[in-house]
């Protein structure tokens, strides 16, 4: 079995995406079958060999499989938008129109997107002959050098918003984007197919009941790939690992809080012709929303800053070779 992660996610891709073309609405197939995590696992691995490697090309690839990626989590966004408030009789009913439409407009470039690359058949065998064709090893050299990028990535992040004393002061320059920054870290251990592994310890940490709780350590994205046939490894705190994916889920909460609202803004202003302000004020009157979003950025500012600042998680959150 090959052990190449980029051979085993492009191989599950591909089988997706052929399974995908025999259906009469291969697009919503593909949606439904949650084509967006495979996806965004072949992003994730593109991203860290240009960021890491001499590979330069594969930036490329990151953007092609990202434009898939972006319209299925699109589709996604209105799909839980027409679910969140269907039952709610204050939403004027061309504002569920409107959303209807945003959702079939992405399902049809989708749909399009994938005519246009055959179902991605020739594209991903011409990507999967030039792994296989490449000099590209997984071995102590390379891991170490994603080792390195993820660390340098993540610094980056944290420093960024330490530069402005961890004040979150906008939805989506603020908010999506550092939740975006640090999701990568939990994304590149799931596509690394086993190099990443957790390392569990008996220390205590002070802030382990806040952090390591349920429902946040009972996800998914908390179980990783293993595979002992690799030179070298990349090891995680596991504890500290659990506590980067609390802030990422209570973020995320935060995140469609304030996503919904906007989403809402948008439409008013689409549909009924007016301007931001009037927008947000229609928007306040259907909702009346009992959080703001003024409280989830000044929520998503406190929970942060202790994070980083106060408990200092990302410290210990690499080991060095065990």
């Amino acid at each position: 079995m090959n052990k190449n992660p980029l051979i085993q996610h492009i191989t599950l891709l591909q089988h997706l995406c052929w399974n995908a073309s025999k259906e009469k609405k291969s697009a919503i197939w593909l949606y439904k079958q949650d084509g967006r995590a495979q996806f965004f696992m072949l992003e994730a691995l593109c991203r860290i060999f240009f960021k890491s490697s001499k590979y330069k090309s594969f930036k490329n690839w990151y953007l092609f499989f990202k434009q898939y990626e972006d319209l299925l989590g699109a589709i996604n966004c209105y799909e839980e938008l027409l679910t969140k408030f269907k039952e709610n009789a204050e939403i004027p009913s061309d504002i569920i129109t409107y959303w209807v439409s945003e959702k079939k407009e992405n399902e049809n470039k989708l749909k399009n997107l994938l005519k246009k690359d055959k179902c991605l058949q020739n594209k991903l065998k011409i990507f999967k002959k030039k792994i296989e064709t490449s000099k590209i090893k997984f071995d102590n050299k390379l891991i170490l050098k994603m080792e390195k990028s993820i660390k340098k990535e993540l610094k980056k992040t944290i420093e960024e918003v330490a530069l402005r004393d961890f004040q979150f002061t906008q939805m989506e320059d603020h908010v999506h984007e550092f939740r975006r920054n640090i999701r990568w870290l939990g994304m590149y251990s799931q596509a690394l197919n086993g190099i990443v592994v957790l390392v569990d310890n008996s220390k205590t940490y002070t802030w382990e009941n806040k952090y390591l709780v349920s429902p946040a350590t009972k996800t998914s994205f908390n179980r990783l790939p293993i595979c002992k046939s690799f030179e070298k490894y990349i090891y995680i705190s596991k504890k500290h690992f659990l506590a980067f994916n609390w802030l990422i889920a209570e973020l995320g909460v935060l995140k469609d809080i304030g996503l919904s609202f906007e989403m809402l803004v948008i439409a008013i202003r689409r549909v009924d012709g007016v301007d931001e302000i009037e927008a947000i004020a229609r928007a306040n009157n259907i909702l009346k929303p009992k959080v703001t979003n003024e409280d989830v950025l000044l929520r998503t500012s406190a929970i942060v800053r202790e994070f980083f600042e106060d408990e200092k998680i990302h410290k210990e959150l690499f080991l060095g070779e065990l």
